[in-house]
Formats: C-alpha cells, structure tokens, sequence
C-alpha cells in the first residue's frame, strides 16, 4: 500500500462497509503501512482512527493491533480507549486512561479532560465510586468537578460528604437577618456535623476573605 495519508485514510474509510473478519483481515496491510510512517503525529492520528474504525465494526482485536503500532504512548493509549469504549471493555478502558494522565502534564487542558472521562468510566460503567472520587480530587475545576465529586460520594453512600461537596446560596434568608457571618458559619458547620467548628469557620473565613465582615450580620451584607 503507498504510504500516503490519501490511500490510508481511504482504505480506513473503506473499513465501514465490511463485515467484522473483513475489516480485519483488510486492515493488516493498513498496519504495516502505518508502521512504517516516521511522522509520529501523522501515525498518531491515522493509526488512532484506524483502530476506531476497526472497533466501530466489532473488529476489536484488529483494532488492538493498531493501536499496538502506534508509537506516541499518548495515541497508543487513546486508540486503545477507543477500541475497549466500543468493545464495552470498561476495564482495559480505563487502564488505558489512566496510563494517558501522567503523560499530559505539558497538556493541562487535555489532562483534565481525560480525567473527567476516566472518572466517569469508573463512576458510570465499573461503578467503582472510590476510584471515581480519587481521580476527580485531581481536578482542580469547579463548579463541574464538585458536582461529579458529589455524584461519585452518593454513589459510594458517603452522603456527609457529597453534601460538602455542594453548597447553596439561598435568594433571601430571613431567617439569618439578625446573624453575624461567623455565627451563621458556626450554625451551618454544626448542622453538618463537622468535628471542629472552631477550626472549621475560622478556615473559611480565612480562605473566603471574609475578616472584614465577620462580625457584621447579614443584613448589611450585598449579594456580591
């Protein structure tokens, strides 16, 4: 097969239209073309959707072969998602994911993104919620990432803390006019439960800035 990205996007294309067995046995000379590719990203890129394709088709172990080729560990690994996604293989797919994350760390965005996917293979189909919560607690991205956090600590049945997870932010509190801030923090860390009140409001009022108002109750308070 020429080595063009023409010809091999065409055949990959192509491998829609068969049959499992035929797109696998289509694909081998696919592979040895994409073996021999020096563009790393160009291999990355072809070889990831050739392995998709494959998939798509149920030609899974076809699909793993490809991604065998690829050479940038990042693709390898994504191709290998994309096969065990569509296999319904959730544990080879989240191996695969977590063998992705360390190597994005030049790749912020990336990273948190993947993240969120593999959270959600772990929460969502292996229903495994204590792994789920360990790989959000790496994301630094609220609002999104305490309300999948919360999710994943409902499902574990740790429902104290999917509740601290969230908060609430009423439009009116008439009932909370005559309060201090520091008392209405002291109120809500009591209803939740929290060891240390003391330590735990003066955190809070450290870490919202909140000296200054402290003292003064609510009332004088604006909603910004």
């Amino acid at each position: 097969m020429a080595l063009t990205r023409r010809g091999l996007l065409f055949a990959v294309g192509d491998a829609h239209v068969y049959t499992a067995p035929e797109a696998a046995k289509a694909s081998e000379p696919i592979r040895a073309a994409l073996g021999k590719l020096a563009d790393p990203k160009l291999q990355g890129r072809l070889g990831r959707s050739a392995a998709n394709t494959l998939g798509f088709v149920g030609a899974y172990d076809a699909g793993r072969a490809m991604a065998d080729v690829i050479k940038d560990p990042v693709e390898a690994n994504f191709a290998r998602y994309d096969v065990e996604y569509l296999a319904g293989n959730w544990k080879a797919a989240a191996f695969a994911l977590e063998e992705i994350v360390p190597r994005l760390a030049e790749d912020p965005g990336r990273q948190r993104d993947t993240r969120y996917t593999l959270g959600w293979v772990y929460r969502d189909q292996l229903r495994d919620y204590e792994s789920a919560i360990r790989v959000y607690r790496e994301i630094d991205n609220p609002p999104r990432q305490l309300w999948e956090i919360s999710s994943a600590y409902r499902g574990a049945k740790r429902m104290k803390e999917a509740k601290a997870a969230l908060g609430y932010l009423p439009e009116s509190a008439p009932s909370y006019k005559a309060m201090t801030v520091k008392d209405y923090l002291k109120f809500i860390a009591e209803v939740r439960g929290l060891a240390d009140v003391k330590k735990a409001v003066a955190d809070v009022i450290v870490k919202a800035k909140l000296e200054n108002v402290a003292a003064q109750t609510i009332e004088t308070l604006s909603k910004g």
